[in-house]
């Protein structure tokens, strides 16, 4: 199942990379059903992959003003185009993923990200599949 709520805070917006996680599994492509949790969740693969190119970069003020303004447009059915969702693993199937490499949150925590494609028979969405990445021994 998916909770989106509709999100206008932009610093609430803006932690949403710092709080991604995924499975333990060493940087392996998510198939199936996995376990997202709670991650951020977008209408499109392109709007997704803007947040995480932008992630890329470092610039946090960048990261928020685009994460802010996918919160606060709204799609045909009057969602926001990005949000904090929580996706369980018996709720969609993914279709399509995107190793995205390795990120640096607004936070500074290290994440491996995939953009990835999830669907059920009623909801068709990208979200971020991330899996933390160890410091350095």
């Amino acid at each position: 199942m998916l909770h989106r709520p509709i999100l206008t805070g932009a610093l609430m917006i803006a932690g949403t990379l710092a709080i991604v996680f995924g499975a333990t599994h060493a940087h392996s492509a998510p198939t199936g059903s996995p376990t997202f949790g709670q991650t951020l969740v977008c209408d499109t693969k392109r709007q997704l992959e803007d947040i995480i190119e932008i992630s890329k970069t470092g610039d946090l003020d960048a990261l928020t003003m685009k994460m802010h303004d996918y919160a606060v447009a709204r799609n045909d059915k009057g969602d926001s185009l990005c949000a904090v969702g929580y996706v369980t693993a018996d709720s969609f199937k993914v279709i399509d993923s995107v190793d995205e490499g390795d990120i640096t949150t607004n936070t500074g925590k290290k994440i491996h990200a995939w953009a990835v494609h999830i669907v059920n028979d009623k909801l068709d969405y990208w979200a971020i599949y991330a899996e933390p990445i160890a410091p350095p021994v």
